[in-house]
């Protein structure tokens, strides 16, 4: 009898004491199994629980993670997240993206086509004749505004002052065949055309109003168009901004520690979730800029299909070019009077040479006064689908991405492997320490807004459903939104930013302001 009270008394240091119980019924045969249907080497998961004193992240109390495993599991759940992110963002990306190209293919293709009109209208109105010995004048013309559209965004006003200059010297010695006019006195006739004081107007006021037409249509396009590629460009970027230490570490405890604690299949609680996410992504403080941005869009957008219409402006250039040319034709004695009275007297020919110019019957230019003109069209893009109704789908998804950024929280935490389904409130999840059986005060990122090192600070559940954070932020009227990940009470430091606003998209709106023309 006494040898058993022995053997009890050696064995009773053994027995777990009070507290420990959860110690010992954890188990690490869920996490091996799920972690090495991963790929994870089970040489390095603990068949059993062994003590975690070596834990950087997640608490220091039995586990089923050596320090290798819980270094995997930290790079594998920062790749969850920015996954999880960057596809939260991808239709964003994608249909800033889509519409940037369908409204480049569009102005590019309606260049083309205005080219085109132009061509076939001046060869049924003046002949094919006039037209052919002019092309290159024309095409260059065109070339110049393809120039400007796609590369340089400079010269507008430079190219079309050349044009009309050189359509100038071209159709001047056909008013008068009888004179043979110099390099010299042509280069006169359009230094004289070209002054700023006005003094000769061959083209009546046809020049300055293609030049207003062309200048607000083409700058109101390349704004539009880089507005939408820059703001693809932010967004990609600020989408892979390099995650914070501290926030790597507070995802880490989110999604990662529940594998060392023995249970995989406890979600995180959805509050935990929010509040990490929402430290993580200080993009919220993007949204108001953000704003701006679509605001300035929707802007050029109306410009485009209103009073700077890229289709009008460059269907007309026919129609400006008629009239200018009609006007020399009606005022052909003004005009040649103030060229005598400031280049003088052109030499008179003795007969015409083979290089001598076309008179203008010969070359099938109108005569008189009222004669037939290029008209003015005003088409619909490519396809049937006019820029008007291009615009109108473009107004539609730009309303859909407005809160983009106040909303990416919500997004991210709505993934299964981040937090526990908004239906599942009355189950048991994951706090960041230990099981909590009810979630259902977990709703708006407060559940667990403390020091969730701590485990035991929970803010009580609200009164009424929980709802998504208004875009008010911190601060202002969303109900007390936190948004920090509570990262800054770990015993290893670091700051708790994560995803930084990008300030590209502030300087682009400033560029965007000043470059739209108004």
């Amino acid at each position: 009898m006494s040898a058993l009270r022995s053997l009890l008394l050696l064995l009773l240091p053994l027995c777990p004491g009070p507290g420990s119980e959860a110690k010992v019924t954890r188990s690490c045969t869920e996490t091996r199994q799920v972690l090495g249907a991963r790929g994870y080497s089970l040489s390095l998961l603990p068949p059993a629980l062994i003590a975690g004193e070596h834990l950087q992240t997640c608490p220091q109390e039995y586990t089923c993670c050596s320090s290798e495993i819980e270094q995997k599991l930290t790079w594998e759940t920062e790749t969850i997240f920015r996954g999880l992110v960057e596809e939260s963002g991808s239709f964003l990306v994608h249909t800033l993206a889509a519409r940037q190209r369908r409204f480049d293919e569009i102005f590019r293709q309606m260049l083309a086509s205005a080219e085109q009109s132009l061509t076939v209208s001046f060869q049924r109105v003046y002949s094919h004749v006039l037209f052919s010995h002019h092309t290159p004048l024309f095409s260059g013309l065109f070339t110049r505004l393809r120039d400007y559209y796609e590369r340089s965004g400079e010269g507008l006003d430079d190219a079309l002052v050349d044009f009309w200059a050189q359509l100038l010297e071209r159709v001047f010695p056909m008013l008068y065949p009888q004179f043979s006019f110099t390099p010299e006195y042509l280069f006169c006739v359009t230094r004289l055309a070209s002054s700023s004081d006005g003094v000769l107007r061959p083209f009546g006021d046809s020049p300055r109003r293609l030049r207003i037409q062309l200048s607000r249509a083409l700058v109101a396009a390349r704004a539009f168009v880089q507005g939408l590629e820059t703001g693809r460009d932010v967004v990609t970027e600020t989408l892979k901004v390099p995650m914070s230490a501290g926030c790597k570490r507070a995802v880490m405890r989110l999604i990662g520690c529940p594998f060392c604690q023995g249970v995989p299949s406890l979600p995180p609680c959805r509050g935990f979730c929010l509040n990490v996410a929402q430290g993580c992504l200080s993009t919220q403080a993007l949204d108001p800029d953000w704003g701006a941005y679509l605001d300035a869009l929707q802007f050029l957008a109306e410009k485009i299909q209103g009073a700077f219409s890229f289709e009008v402006a460059a269907q007309t250039i026919g129609a400006r070019i008629s009239e200018g040319v009609a006007y020399l034709q009606e005022n052909r004695m003004k005009v040649s009077s103030q060229v005598v009275q400031d280049c003088g007297s052109p030499q008179r020919g003795s007969t015409r040479t083979r290089r001598a110019p076309a008179t203008w019957e010969e070359a099938g230019w109108p005569w008189k006064s009222g004669a037939q003109r290029v008209p003015e069209v005003h088409p619909t893009s490519s396809g049937g689908a006019s820029l008007r109704q291009m615009v109108w789908e473009l107004n539609e998804r730009l309303s859909r991405l407005r809160g983009f950024w106040t909303k990416l929280p919500l997004a991210v935490c709505a993934d299964a492997r981040m937090a526990a389904d908004i239906s599942q409130d009355a189950m048991p999840c994951w706090t960041g320490a230990g099981r909590d059986e009810d979630a259902s005060g977990s709703g708006e990122g407060q559940h667990f807004a403390d020091d969730w090192m701590a485990g035991a600070a929970v803010v009580p559940a609200p009164a009424r459903p929980p709802r998504p954070p208004r875009r008010e932020g911190a601060g202002g009227k969303g109900g007390g939104v936190i948004i920090r990940h509570n990262q800054g009470r770990s015993r290893t430091g670091g700051g708790s930013g994560g995803f930084q606003a990008q300030p590209s998209l502030i300087l682009f709106l400033s560029a965007l302001a000043l470059f739209a023309p108004r």
